[in-house]
Formats: structure tokens, sequence, C-alpha cells
């Protein structure tokens, strides 16, 4: 299961991944930062960062799909 994490999340972008690292609170931290604090961080608003958080929600979507696809026709 962990490696499969790690292959949807290394198809994201360095940015997409710092998003949903931080509003998922992958890391353990603490405090999950909200999205001012991840827009402050990456020098952009709130705004990008909910825009980016989506991105990346549709791309591991989508390769959530295409695996399963794959596991379908094997």
């Amino acid at each position: 299961a962990k490696s499969n994490i790690k292959q949807l999340v290394s198809k994201l972008t360095e940015k997409e991944r710092f998003v949903i690292f931080g509003r998922y609170n992958l890391e353990g931290k603490v405090h999950a930062p909200t999205l001012r604090e991840l827009g402050s961080s990456l020098g952009v608003s709130a705004e990008t960062v909910r825009q980016t958080e989506l991105k990346a929600l549709n791309k591991i979507k989508k390769a959530l799909t295409d695996s399963q696809l794959e596991l379908c026709t094997a």
C-alpha cells in the first residue's frame, strides 16, 4: 500500500505534493496548515493553493482509475 501511495505522489509536481501533504497533514504535524499558510509558504494566494489541491486530487483520481483499469484487463 505504501508503494502505491508513493507511486501516486510521484506523478505530482513538487508544488502539488507540498499542498497535498500540507492540506491532509500527511507529515503528521501537530497543526495542519490553512490554505493561507500554505500559500504564504509558496508565495501564492490561498485560492491558488485551492486550485493546486484540486488539480493534484484530479491527477491522483485519474491515476487510481487508470491502475484499476489495468487490474481489470490483466
